[in-house]
């Protein structure tokens, strides 16, 4: 087992509650932190556990992602193993689990699955918030929400859905997700609940006009759960400069296109008879009295579908599951095939001899849609029109006692004059559910807040919303950054480690919206930045206190989010606030001044005022008023 941890970022918040605190400020935290990764080769039946990640804080809250094969289940524990919550895949844990300092995961592996990877990140007392952000989401404007909910009876692991994404103008099918692409739908991306972990997608088509275009996608969703709780996954759009993502590979349990020249040796065997040709013409598989056949892929419950078009008068064959490799008519194999041949048209076969049949034949150059459903012994053979979806022959046998397992294939066969070919488009194997899932809710549009990650060693963080103006910004780095307090508008330039910058010194613009950014930097450890909104609290006089004329009086205040070398202004008020008179223009900021107390200077309304000395508007006063007399040798 591997781990590995990419970036550390934390951002630090202190502010001074209301009243004085002498020696420290109350301090509010937020932290970016990136994940921990297992690289993990497991294979089911299986118990594995972890071993133990100390935080060193009380973790709040805590999402894992893993990537599988089949029905791999994950529980995680924040007490060091002691006690262990489920988790669903993508789904940030934030309640309902033992609090504590040391985390740890365990995996359930059924038979016959695989565990490669799990991703780890959490939330904390001291203001962890999950990562840093996706590279690949930089750039994306806009999102939104879908809701799916899994009616059946069970869980459903690593599903392919169909999602229909439509442009706005158009109208679309119940069930499309409106948006505005800006990128011939290559600005498309999904996420699972977390929002930033990527679901692998395919896109199948784009149909319809211009304005009105509708596209077809399939989304592998690793953990589906059963129930009336919907699961919650989100598609990103609207970046005009994005590449498509779109992955046949890892969308479908097996995919092929016939994209390359050649076939993949290590995905297909192929077998050809006497005078048999395989090839790949044109983007499509030649079969010419041959067969090729899956070499390390074995279904057990799934759906199977190509398209094929016949060439003269030959035969298109699936093999649905076989024993082993190439052995494409054993005793027991299971097979369906479509022909225009008499007593052969739309068959399902087991041991290449015909259980069912209809006899309903296929025409050469017309291209089909082919589906086999098998579910445990029970195999369905469905055929469509490639072009209008028309479904035109449908067969079901169950093979009682027959495979449950077993490599797949295909085969064009052709007649005793060897004329003829079998062309095939593509072929794909996804998962099944007798009840299908379906969306129950679309979000609105929602502008996104993301991490940007322009080019090598350049990262602009997220908005971070404060609840006051920003005023002063520090930060704790080995790294130049640029600091921005207005959302990214104006930045301090090659800010250094630990160095004070302030709004009032126009060293950046004060706002409520934080970011920083990388100068170039390569790779990043930590970030800390410290940003307050310039407290000043005047301490004494603060009400009702009674000073003689001419006494030196002690002057205390709290401004502990300035350096101490950070100048102030002192100025009080015989008028309750009316007008004010200078103590001192400049004075350092060590929390105390002592005041010699001015002749004539008597009243009962008087307030100290303590202030930014480059930025007035920031000041403190006096709670109350108090008063300065005579004092008992003027009297």
């Amino acid at each position: 087992m591997k781990e590995k941890t990419l970036l550390t970022i934390s951002i630090t918040v202190f502010l001074i509650a209301s009243g004085f605190i002498w020696g420290y400020a109350l301090a509010e935290t937020a932290t970016w932190q990136a994940p921990v990764i297992h690289y993990l080769d497991l294979e089911g039946p299986k118990m594995f556990e972890s071993e133990t990640i100390s935080v060193g804080r009380i973790i709040t809250g805590i999402t894992a992602n893993w990537d599988s094969l089949g029905d791999v289940r994950l529980e995680v524990s924040a007490n060091n193993g002691r006690d262990y919550t489920a988790v669903i895949n993508g789904v940030p844990l934030e309640r309902g689990f033992v609090p504590g300092e040391q985390l740890r995961y365990r995996a359930f592996l059924a038979p016959q699955t695989k565990l490669k990877k799990v991703t780890l990140s959490f939330s904390d007392t001291q203001g962890a918030r999950q990562t840093f952000g996706n590279p690949q989401l930089s750039g994306f404007r806009f999102r939104k929400a879908i809701d799916i909910l899994n009616p059946s009876e069970n869980e459903l692991f690593n599903f392919q859905m169909e999602i229909s994404v439509g442009e706005e103008k158009g109208l679309s099918p119940k069930g499309t997700v409106p948006i505005s692409s800006e990128a011939d739908f290559k600005d498309i991306r999904f996420t699972a609940t977390d929002g930033e972990t990527l679901l692998p997608f395919y896109l199948e088509k784009v149909s319809g006009k211009p304005g009105a275009r509708l596209a077809t996608f399939w989304v592998k969703i690793p953990q589906l759960p059963k129930g009336e709780n919907p699961l919650k996954i989100y598609l990103y759009y609207g970046n005009k400069d994005a590449q498509s993502l779109s992955t046949g590979e890892g969308t479908f349990d097996l995919f092929d296109d016939f994209a390359n020249k050649e076939l993949n040796p290590e995905k297909w065997g192929v077998y050809n008879e006497l005078k048999g040709e395989t090839s790949i013409v044109d983007g499509q598989l030649r079969l010419k009295n041959s067969a090729i056949f899956s070499r390390n892929f074995k279904l057990q419950n799934g759906i199977i579908e190509f398209i094929a078009t016949t060439e003269g008068a030959c035969g298109i064959q699936g093999v649905v599951r076989d024993k082993k490799e190439g052995a494409l008519y054993s005793a027991i194999g299971q097979t369906v095939y479509s022909s225009g041949f008499i007593g052969a048209e739309h068959t399902i076969a087991v041991g290449n001899m015909v259980k069912v049949n209809i006899g309903n034949p296929i025409y050469a150059q017309k291209p089909y849609l082919f589906r086999v459903i098998a579910e445990g012994p029970n195999l369905s053979f469905e055929r469509y029109d490639a072009e209008t979806q028309e479904k035109q022959a449908e067969l079901r046998f169950s093979d009682i006692g027959g495979l449950t397992e077993g490599y797949i294939g295909l085969k064009g066969e052709s007649t005793s004059a060897n004329t003829g070919a079998v062309y095939c488009d593509w072929i794909r194997v996804r998962a099944y559910a007798a009840v299908l899932p379906k969306i129950t809710y679309i979000g609105k549009e929602e502008e996104t807040n993301l991490a940007q990650f322009q080019g090598t060693g350049t990262y602009i963080s997220k908005i971070v919303s404060t609840d006051f103006d920003v005023r002063i910004i520090s930060a704790e780095s080995k790294y130049l950054l640029g600091l921005s307090a207005d959302g990214g508008r104006t930045y301090v330039k090659n800010a250094k480690d630990k160095k004070y910058y302030y709004a009032s010194l126009k060293d950046f613009a004060a706002g409520r919206q934080l970011r920083w950014q990388t100068e170039g930097a390569p790779v990043l450890g930590q970030v800390t930045l410290n940003y307050y909104p310039g407290t000043i609290t005047v301490i004494s006089p603060n009400g009702g206190e009674e000073w003689p004329v001419d006494s030196l009086k002690e002057i205390l205040w709290s401004a502990q989010e300035y350096e101490p070398n950070y100048l102030l202004k002192l100025e009080y008020s015989l008028n309750k606030g009316k007008t004010y008179k200078a103590i001192v223009n400049e004075t350092v900021n060590n929390g105390r001044f002592y005041w010699r107390v001015p002749e004539g200077a008597l009243s009962q309304e008087v307030l100290i005022k303590i202030s930014d000395a480059k930025a007035p508007e920031i000041y403190d006063l006096s709670d109350r008023v108090f008063s300065i007399n005579e004092g008992e040798n003027k009297k």
